[in-house]
């Protein structure tokens, strides 16, 4: 079980596990939905202000009505060059992996990376690179770290690197900021009467150079007992808030779970008490079989019917001004302990999931990989990423594509070689390593229609801006838009008939009227778009101003 504290505010987390989740292909999970009456209310007053942000097609969110179109997953591309890093150098042992960020310094023009190296115990590495694809290990040579040899890149002994870019920070020693899982050397009793040197929390530190790390919180912002080491922060620009979501151990349907926390912070001293907001549910459990069989060749351990489970075991965030995409690494447990260290055996995979207001998520995309396991075969022959797959901390938006690095192992969460040094299959047949994943910009989930003409209607929304711009993939296809009143009556001007249908892919398509895309005279009042598809996939629409 799990007791967090909240520093700066000592109070105790108020377990609060929230609803169920649906079935479908946008399931709400833990999420409290109040449906809103509509019946005497003005159309105004019911529609939906979407203003100038982009909107996307993760759930049904913004969707009243949809004919022979179906939202999609879209599972990223993996390069052909995976893995980009593999373990090299002395001081990385037999395996690296990406628990950490990796982000694009655009000060410098060059991509940065914090990953794990497991060599003599885990280390946070640091890597660059001036295109994303090819990386150089700087030699840094920090005094702590000199024990690791000539020419490392060592720079820390903490546990998932969540590092933050402030430019907005006037103190340049706060420029670099980081939220991990680290070691607490400092007297002082925690609430429960143990010193936190002898336990691990998460924690803050900041750095004027990403490289060279001071504390800065003066205890964990929350403490774990009973299993922790995994935390995803990152800065939400929209709400203007540091966002956390680490993990505990509750009870969750009928049984003890690793879990995801929610803890925030304005300025990143003062931290909320983390609230629980993502669990994995019993529709999880019961497709827990066939994510097993696709791993069979690879397990180590044999299934015990009565310890099958999925629980959380990371995850990754992207905020939207819309909507905040995550990454949730799924592990399906078959069970209950091997070596002696109740550790369990099981496959991780990546799903997505989104939330409007970080408190309640749905599960996307029917809870499909987001990106796909690699094979598993009869070793030496599996994929390096059939085994484990967990995300960096947020992508990279780069050349109008979303960039997800991910670390990969070729072994489950209960091989003998994470666990007993002796094992002669370190790196041999057991590796570790990072690669990278894209999608188009906004190609997570899609509204798909095939040859038969399709069309999707939103509900009564208000708008600001004097044009309506969407992101369409339709090369051999047709797409066409059409602005509605509140009672789907089309707007004079704006029907689908004087709509410039067009076929084609960009992800900044400007849609026009009779050659007219200003939209401006019907913004702040309530309409509805319909879309029409043939051959197509529609990613996202937004109203903008003209350029």
């Amino acid at each position: 079980m799990v007791d967090i504290r909240s520093s700066g505010v000592g109070l105790a987390l108020a377990v609060s596990l929230l609803g169920g989740a649906s079935h479908g292909g946008m399931d709400h999970a833990n999420s409290k939905t109040n449906k809103r009456e509509v019946t005497g209310m003005s159309a105004q007053s019911a529609a939906v202000d979407i203003g100038p942000r982009k909107e996307f097609f993760l759930d049904d969110h913004l969707i009243a009505d949809k004919r022979n179109v179906e939202l999609v997953i879209n599972p990223g591309e993996k390069h052909p060059g995976n893995p980009l890093l593999r373990a090299e150098k002395p001081w990385e042992g037999w395996r690296i992996y990406l628990y950490g960020s990796v982000i694009f310094d655009e000060d410098v023009g060059l991509f940065k990376m914090w990953y794990i190296a497991v060599g003599s115990g885990a280390v946070t590495c640091y890597a660059t690179s001036s295109d994303g694809i090819h990386w150089d290990r700087p030699p840094l040579n920090l005094p702590a770290f000199r024990k690791y040899g000539q020419g490392n890149n060592v720079v820390g002994k903490f546990h998932m690197a969540n590092v933050m870019n402030d430019p907005r920070d006037p103190d340049p020693a706060r420029r670099w900021k980081m939220v991990c899982w680290h070691p607490r050397y400092r007297p002082g009793l925690d609430p429960k009467g143990k010193r936190w040197k002898d336990r691990w929390g998460y924690c803050t530190m900041i750095s004027a150079d990403g490289i060279r790390w001071e504390h800065h919180s003066p205890g964990p912002i929350a403490y774990v007992d009973g299993g922790g080491d995994v935390i995803t922060c990152c800065y939400d620009e929209t709400r203007e808030l540091y966002v956390a979501l680490l993990k505990v151990h509750q009870r969750a349907a009928g049984r003890t779970r690793r879990c995801f926390a929610l803890t925030t912070s304005p300025d990143f001293d003062t931290w909320s008490t983390p609230e629980t907001v993502l669990a994995t549910d019993e529709i999880d459990d019961a497709s827990i079989a066939s994510r097993l069989d696709a791993a069979r060749p690879i397990l180590f351990a044999t299934d015990e019917p009565e310890n099958l489970r999925a629980d959380f075991y990371g995850i990754g965030l992207l905020p939207t001004p819309s909507v905040t995409v995550a990454f949730p690494w799924m592990l399906w447990i078959n069970n209950a302990s091997l070596w002696g260290r109740k550790k369990q055996d099981g496959v991780k995979t990546v799903q997505l999931a989104s939330s409007r207001d970080l408190h309640h998520w749905r599960r996307c995309g029917g809870r499909q990989q987001i990106i796909r396991q690699g094979t598993a075969r009869t070793p030496p022959n599996e994929d390096w990423d059939s085994g484990s797959i967990s995300t960096a901390v947020r992508p990279v938006i780069h050349d109008d594509k979303i960039w997800l690095y991910y670390g990969g192992h070729n072994i489950t969460h209960g091989h003998r070689a994470l666990y007993m040094a002796d094992d002669p299959r370190r790196g041999n047949e057991a590796t570790g390593a990072i690669g990278l994943v894209t999608w188009r910009m906004d190609g997570f989930m899609s509204a798909d229609a095939g040859p038969n003409p399709g069309c999707l209607t939103t509900k009564t929304l208000t708008f600001k801006g004097d044009r309506l711009v969407v992101n369409i993939e339709a090369p051999n296809g047709r797409f066409a838009a059409e602005l509605l009143a509140v009672d789907g009556t089309p707007l004079p001007g704006f029907d689908e008939a004087a709509c410039d249908a067009s076929a084609g892919d960009a992800i900044r398509h400007v849609v026009t009227w009779n050659g007219r895309s200003d939209v401006s005279q019907h913004q702040g009042r309530a309409v509805r778009i319909r879309f029409h598809l043939e051959n197509a996939k529609l990613f996202s629409y937004t109203f903008g101003p003209r350029q």
